[in-house]
């Protein structure tokens, strides 16, 4: 994990694991990096340097090798479009219609409490555009 003098952390993001969960597990990382980017100031444009450099030693081996392939080949990228570029990898295009068909079937497990499994609809509905109804 990384850590900097004001004791902030976000971790480093795990490309292992589920497939299904690669584009979710993805995109929470990514909220904790502007996170920690804000906490010890790399949010600032002066530090737009440091703070690519910052993510990508956070991404992990894994995810810093996926990024060999889609940066461009003079490594001028800004830290925005790196963020993009991974995103757009590791994150399905997801189809609404299915999202809701996943929602409207969804029951809660046996051993899931009930706020568990009101978490779990709420992060479906998410991805399947029922608006502010949720």
């Amino acid at each position: 994990m990384s850590n900097d003098r004001s004791g902030a952390t976000c971790g480093t993001f795990f490309y292992g694991g589920e497939q299904a969960t690669l584009g979710s597990r993805w995109e929470s990382w990514l909220e904790r990096f502007n996170i920690y980017r804000t906490a010890t100031d790399l949010s600032q444009t002066t530090n737009a340097e440091k703070a690519k450099a910052t993510f990508l030693l956070l991404i992990g081996h894994e995810a810093f090798e996926v990024w060999k392939t889609l940066r461009k080949t003079d490594d001028t990228d800004t830290l925005k479009e790196a963020q993009e570029k991974l995103t757009k990898h590791f994150v399905e295009k997801k189809s609404v219609f299915t999202e809701k068909s996943v929602f409207r079937r969804a029951m809660k497990r046996q051993d899931e409490s009930v706020n568990e499994y009101a978490m779990r609809l709420r992060r479906m509905a998410a991805h399947s555009e029922f608006g502010a109804a949720m």
